[in-house]
């Protein structure tokens, strides 16, 4: 090999382990952006949850077990 090939060589590898740093800092970032919007379901399912049992409890035939429950009497 002549000098030309191996500064071509080195050129390459280089770039390879730049691609790679590149490669491995999106997947890295891709797996957190993965955990924040998973977590940020959860919490949007646990609220939409919440507002379903609210609207639940709210209607005419659960009232008055909310108001027994209030008043600290028995349900039954």
């Amino acid at each position: 090999m002549d000098d030309k090939e191996i500064r071509k060589n080195n050129k390459w590898e280089a770039i390879s382990k730049i691609l790679r740093i590149i490669e491995v800092t999106t997947i890295v970032g891709g797996v957190v952006f993965a955990i924040v919007q998973l977590k940020d379901v959860r919490n949007m399912q646990s609220a939409q949850l919440m507002l379903d049992l609210n609207s639940d409890l709210s209607n005419a035939t659960n009232s008055k077990v909310i108001t027994a429950i209030e008043d600290g009497k028995y349900i039954f």
